[in-house]
């Protein structure tokens, strides 16, 4: 008996999954659907800047002022202070030294001095530390470049 009622709840079951399947499939155009409400959408505004209403009051005591009373601020109100913006400074222009060629050196192990040879404007000069040749004062040779003095200003000249 129990096998009978199980088999007619499964034929059930198969027939209203059937029905289910066929009334999906039918194109007659009898259902109805509901209506749903028009709203009227507002587009998003990225600039639109919306009024802050949250307020921190800092009345809480200070633990690294042990004895002074809180005082209450509003955070909300406060003043902004205008800077100037300065303008930044217009650099001195840097001066040309392409007419100074530093070609090498020569190191003498008997007297343990450097010579520097450089090309001052296409002109050959053999020079040692200190010495001055043109107005260009070789200060100290670090063979792969030279620091000189020039117009009473330090600069280094690479080797090329």
């Amino acid at each position: 008996m129990t096998n009978i009622i199980l088999g007619v709840v499964v034929i059930m079951i198969w027939a209203l999954f059937v029905r289910g399947i066929l009334k999906g499939l039918d194109d007659s155009g009898n259902d109805i659907l509901p209506l749903r409400a028009v709203t009227k959408k507002i587009p998003f505004n990225d600039y639109e800047q919306k009024k802050d209403t949250a307020r921190i009051l800092l009345n809480y005591r200070d633990p690294f002022h042990a004895g002074t009373t809180p005082s209450l601020k509003d955070t909300m109100m406060r003043q902004v202070k205008h800077r100037e913006i300065a303008l930044p400074a217009i650099p001195k222009p840097v001066e040309d030294l392409s007419f100074i060629k530093y070609s090498g050196f020569i190191y003498n192990p008997a007297t343990k001095t450097t010579i520097s040879i450089i090309s001052v404007n296409g002109k050959n000069a053999m020079v040692a530390d200190g010495e001055v040749t043109d107005g260009i004062k070789i200060i100290k040779n670090m063979k792969d470049s030279i620091k000189i003095s020039y117009r009473n200003k330090i600069r280094f000249i690479s080797r090329t």
